[in-house]
């Protein structure tokens, strides 16, 4: 069953790349009676690019995260229980070491810090997160 701080990597890459897997973390435990979670993603930094500099990782502030990333709020994700369970099963979404308290913590405060963070994202956390 998926709970809050679990890691998954999930397809997210561009149309000719779709084999490409980020870090996704879940922000909470399954809620709603459709069971729904709250996911947000991670990217590394990249010198050539513009981030969103709301909450940035280090290496080392999760295993799975080797150089200087961010969570990329405009991309988070609402799926159910059985997708994520689903997605498990079949091999898409391979599971990582859940993240720790104080990241969580840095992740949600961010996620209503983010201009990038979606209405619906900000909503969804709001009405049934906290």
């Amino acid at each position: 069953m998926p709970r809050k701080k679990a890691c998954l990597l999930m397809p997210s890459g561009p149309k000719q790349d779709l084999a490409r897997k980020h870090l996704f973390i879940l922000l909470c435990d399954p809620v709603t009676q459709e069971q729904k979670v709250l996911l947000a993603t991670i990217s590394s930094v990249k010198p050539d690019r513009e981030y969103d500099d709301t909450c940035i990782l280090e290496a080392g502030d999760h295993r799975f995260i080797k150089k200087k990333s961010y969570v990329v709020y405009a991309l988070c994700r609402i799926l159910t229980q059985e997708q994520l369970e689903n997605g498990v099963r079949q091999g898409v979404f391979v599971p990582r070491d859940p993240i720790d308290d104080a990241l969580l913590a840095r992740i949600l405060d961010g996620l209503m810090q983010s201009p990038y963070t979606p209405p619906m994202i900000k909503d969804f956390y709001t009405t049934h997160v906290i």
